[in-house]
């Protein structure tokens, strides 16, 4: 667990600022203006002149670029996931038959 104390941009929909935060194994358990007691003993990091601006990555990728940009297949005109099946069982039969 790491207490973060400086200048904290929550990036909520007021754009307050905090001067602490708590991160536990990557989840923010905490953001405030006073520290409570029970996170007093955790590993502290004063972030002096720097600011803290949570981020969450998104790491999720869209298929239709994916198929679009790295197999060649194009699933943009496609209206249901069962178009695009049908698109990939067409495009690895083609590969197959290729060999």
């Amino acid at each position: 667990m790491k207490v973060y104390e400086g200048n904290i941009l929550t990036v909520n929909q007021d754009d307050v600022t905090a001067r602490y935060l708590v991160e536990d194994e990557g989840r923010i358990v905490y953001v405030g203006n006073s520290l409570p007691e029970k996170y007093s003993a955790s590993t502290k990091i004063e972030l002096g002149e720097r600011s803290l601006i949570p981020a969450f990555c998104d790491t999720h990728q869209h298929f239709a670029s994916f198929s679009t940009f790295h197999s060649g297949l194009n699933v943009m005109e496609c209206s249901s996931n069962e178009e695009i099946l049908q698109g990939m069982t067409y495009k690895r039969n083609m590969i197959l038959l290729r060999k």
